[in-house]
């Protein structure tokens, strides 16, 4: 079998086998949510936790970007290696109307972060 670190693993599990749906690994989306709110709120006490700009690292085709937008987060970033992981996630956002100024997907190393200003975020998901 392909490693998961291998991108042709993302294209055989998007494409070939026609799996076109969103996955998370680790946890329904709403758990993941309800930390991510209660962090923001210990982390970062006199802001508003709709306002923190949150990075995705291997967001892979998570629908954890997508629920937060749903909540009003309004500065999310995803990442991830797989070409086609990427396209899925920028096509479910456009059928979403989430818009790019919104959440921004970007094909990278996670280990190379270049193409993001420094400090741009104030929570790393991984």
């Amino acid at each position: 079998t392909q490693s998961t670190w291998d991108p042709m693993y993302w294209e055989y599990f998007h494409v070939d086998q026609g799996s076109a749906e969103l996955f998370d690994w680790y946890s329904a989306s709403d758990l993941v949510e309800d930390s991510i709110l209660r962090l923001a709120g210990e982390l970062f006490p006199d802001r508003e936790a709709t306002s923190l700009r949150i990075l995705d690292l291997g967001m892979g085709t998570s629908p954890l970007l997508f629920d937060l937008a749903a909540r009003g987060f309004s500065a999310l970033a995803g990442v991830d290696f797989s070409p086609v992981s990427v396209a899925f996630m920028r096509a479910e956002a456009a059928k979403r109307g989430i818009s790019p100024a919104t959440l921004r997907l970007e094909q990278g190393d996670v280990c190379d972060l270049s193409q993001f200003d420094d400090a741009s975020f104030d929570l790393l998901l991984d």
